[in-house]
């Protein structure tokens, strides 16, 4: 029993210590459950936490996506921007040189219209003085007439004397008459000699017809004289006013015979409404290009081919221009040149299909310079003209440095009929160099030309025998 009592004692010791046990453990549970009510209150305060930062991270790439999409649109709209000022940087370019462009045409046409202002100018000059002195002489003519109808022929029994030194005739000393008054005199008071009109040969006649005759010839000479002796007017000078007619002077009985041999028509030239409205292209008293004419065609160099149909046969009235020799040199050296063009292979590869434009003023020339690096290519042209013929020439040069008396001439300056058709024609390159295509228009002192040409290039074909029956 007493073994009992003590197991029981000991369980109930066991039993304290477990009730404690399970104090202890009921405190740490309720502590924990204090724990996991924290944790989770911290848990669901980082649930909303997670869903603000995943609303506010949706809405931040919502905002970045506009934000992208403005970018896109802003780069678009600066790709525009750009394209914009670039067609507009070109269609400035281009503006520019139009205005160039029409600057020298302007320029070109108003240095034409001065230079035929002050060739009409001279001319209208000429011709006051042409007519003044016809009325001069249509005058005088016309008093002579006059005063010859009164006139008559003296008969031997009329007059004893002599009418100027009163000296008796007798079988030594024998009357003549004047031959333009018809008046008796002497053979020493008549022993004068004048050219007459009516008779073309010189005939007797006295002191006084001989002196008024005299003072008519040197008069006429004078209002004759070309304009070569006088100055004319500067080009740029307000209109002048017309020169004073010179006082009439009256010759009676007097016949007016020619100073010079020439005839009266010979220089009172008649100035036609075409020079008037300055539409004629003084080529034919030019004296600076070398087109020949028709029959006196200098043979081509080897390596110049025809330029064209209707190049060297010019039915135009002014294309008749004597030939200067070494006259495409001369241009080069002294020509004043309007436009140089320099151009390579690789332009004239990308010329594309449409025609250029190259202005030439009057008195002037223009030049294409091709360089060309190896031998074998085929250069061709095409080229019109406007509003009158253009001279066409090619000149070849080894390089820039050589001076342009070594320069060879491949096609002599020919006049084009290219404002009547289209002028074509081609060159094999023998040698590498300098082309110069040379566009001429200085025999014209008026009018100034455009040329619209077309440059091609063929490069020869180099056969590799790929086509052969051993290749096949």
């Amino acid at each position: 029993m007493k073994s009992v009592n003590e197991q029981l004692d000991a369980v109930r010791g066991q039993l304290q210590e477990e009730t404690r046990s399970v104090s202890s453990l009921q405190d740490k549970v309720s502590e924990i459950a204090a724990l996991n009510e924290q944790y989770l209150n911290l848990t669901g305060e980082k649930d909303s936490h997670i869903t603000q930062t995943e609303t506010t991270i949706r809405e931040s790439e919502s905002e970045i996506q506009q934000l992208r999409d403005a970018v896109t649109s802003a780069e678009e709209a600066h790709l525009a921007a750009q394209k914009l000022c670039e067609d507009l940087r070109q269609k400035l370019i281009t503006t520019e040189a139009d205005r160039a462009n029409q600057n020298m045409t302007m320029t070109a046409e108003i240095d034409d219209l001065n230079r035929t202002k002050g060739n009409l100018g001279e001319r209208l000059i000429e011709l006051i003085r042409d007519k003044d002195a016809l009325w001069q002489k249509s005058d005088a003519l016309e008093f002579e007439q006059k005063m010859r109808a009164e006139e008559h022929w003296w008969s031997d029994k009329e007059t004893t004397n002599c009418l100027d030194c009163k000296g008796h005739f007798t079988w030594w000393l024998r009357r003549h008459h004047c031959r333009l008054c018809g008046r008796i005199f002497c053979y020493y008071c008549s022993n004068n000699f004048v050219l007459t009109k009516h008779s073309g040969k010189k005939e007797r006649c006295c002191r006084d017809c001989y002196n008024q005759h005299s003072a008519v010839v040197e008069r006429f000479t004078e209002a004759e004289l070309s304009p070569s002796d006088t100055q004319p007017p500067p080009p740029l000078a307000g209109p002048q006013p017309p020169p004073e007619p010179a006082p009439y002077k009256p010759t009676p009985r007097v016949t007016v015979s020619d100073p010079s041999p020439k005839s009266d028509d010979g220089v009172f030239d008649i100035i036609t409404e075409e020079e008037v409205n300055g539409v004629y292209d003084s080529d034919n008293v030019s004296q600076t290009t070398g087109g020949s004419l028709e029959g006196d065609q200098e043979p081509r160099p080897p390596g110049a081919l025809d330029i064209g149909t209707g190049d060297v046969t010019p039915d135009d009235p002014e294309d008749h221009v004597p030939t200067v020799q070494d006259t495409e040199i001369n241009i080069l050296k002294s020509g004043e040149v309007t436009m140089a063009v320099p151009l390579s292979i690789d332009d004239i590869s990308g010329f594309g299909d449409g025609s250029r434009e190259l202005f030439i003023k009057s008195s002037c020339y223009s030049v294409i310079t091709v360089a060309v690096g190896d031998r074998g290519p085929t250069i061709s042209w095409v080229f019109s003209s406007e509003p009158k013929s253009i001279s066409f020439s090619v000149v070849y040069r080894e390089s820039a440095d050589v001076h342009v008396e070594q320069s060879k001439v491949l096609i002599p300056l020919t006049r084009c009929n290219s404002h009547k058709e289209t002028i074509q024609g081609q060159l094999k390159v023998r040698n590498a160099g300098l082309y110069t295509l040379i566009f001429d228009n200085s025999y014209s002192r008026f009018i100034s030309k455009k040329v619209f040409y077309h440059l091609t290039m063929e490069r020869p074909i180099i056969y590799d025998g790929s086509d052969s029956p051993e290749h096949g």
